[in-house]
């Protein structure tokens, strides 16, 4: 047995808040929270969302959220319908 064990790595710190889009701020709870971890649909949404930076973060959502560029996350919500705006 070795009586040197290799030190852990050092913690990761990511923000509590993240660049988003208004109607995509609460993906930022989301990122704190573990449920998208065994739902199938969140993490289809998000590789739906930019597959490659989804893949880049390894499958954790605060660092896709860090990392996915906010033009993306932007064009993949459409604006709210407003009545007599057609």
């Amino acid at each position: 047995m070795d009586d040197n064990p290799l030190p852990a790595p050092a913690p990761v710190i990511l923000p509590r808040e993240f660049n988003l889009p208004r109607r995509l701020r609460r993906l930022s709870e989301l990122a704190n929270n573990l449920w998208w971890t065994w739902n199938p649909e969140a993490d289809r949404l998000f590789r739906r969302l930019d597959a490659d930076a989804w893949e880049q973060a390894g499958h954790n959502l605060a660092l896709f959220l860090q990392h996915v560029p906010s033009r993306v996350l932007a064009e993949a919500i459409p604006e709210p319908y407003l009545p007599g705006s057609l």
